[in-house]
């Protein structure tokens, strides 16, 4: 009998200390698991905006505003571009970006014989009618986030252009430079033609992860050409 009083009497005095503890390991659990909780959900916050290396794809208009344009010699056109690139800088109010990109116009233009591409030989400013471009270069992108979702920023860049004939040689050789042009070739067609773009640019990260849209307005300057706005919408995919 004395054993047993004595085992209760040890219960009764270790007891609330072992309840004690069980409860704060318990509140240390419940703790625990909050903080995981909070720490998935603001990782997840930060990975609904991804950024790394992606790729665009641009479709717009090219218009040219210069000398060729102003003399009926080109009219605006459709553009499409397809772009690589990386993000460099990644913070939660800017971001910056380097890219390639391959670009390419086509415009509709006055016919070879037409009395306007006459006269525009004295000018150099003849070419075959209409005009077919394809350039390739580097540009480099800056933004700053108005809010978390949409960001406003600047792209630059250059790279090289190339206007193929879209006639036969031969045709070429008989039919226009032995005709109307009397034997002067067109100095934009077959040869490299340096190409300078800047402008704004806007992006808007979409709900569904890893996709972007926006729209760029690049200032284009094609050296020895002419040079005019190029603008477009596009859809990214970040990896």
């Amino acid at each position: 009998m004395q054993k047993i009083l004595a085992v209760l009497a040890a219960f009764a005095f270790i007891g609330p200390t072992l309840v004690s503890d069980a409860r704060a390991d318990d509140q240390e659990d419940l703790d625990g698991r909050a903080k995981a909780k909070k720490s998935a959900r603001s990782a997840s916050e930060v990975r609904d905006i991804v950024r790394g290396t992606y790729v665009k794809s641009n479709v717009g208009s090219l218009a040219f505003l210069g000398p060729r344009a102003s003399r009926g010699l080109l009219s605006p056109g459709t553009s499409l571009a397809l772009t690589v690139g990386m993000d460099v800088v990644d913070k939660e109010k800017s971001s910056a970006a380097v890219e390639v990109f391959f670009h390419q116009g086509l415009n509709n233009g006055a016919k070879y014989f037409d009395a306007r591409m006459v006269q525009a030989i004295q000018l150099g400013l003849h070419h075959q009618g209409d005009l077919h471009t394809f350039a390739g270069g580097v540009a480099g992108e800056y933004s700053t986030y108005l809010t978390k979702r949409l960001g406003l920023g600047v792209r630059a860049g250059g790279g090289v252009a190339y206007a193929p004939l879209l006639l036969d040689p031969e045709q070429y050789q008989l039919q226009v430079l032995n005709g109307p042009w009397g034997n002067v070739p067109s100095p934009v067609q077959n040869t490299p033609l340096p190409l300078i773009l800047a402008g704004p640019t806007v992006e808007y990260y979409t709900k569904l992860s890893h996709f972007s849209i926006g729209i760029d307005a690049s200032f284009v300057m094609y050296l020895g050409l002419d040079f005019g706005v190029d603008a477009s919408g596009y859809m990214k995919y970040t990896f």
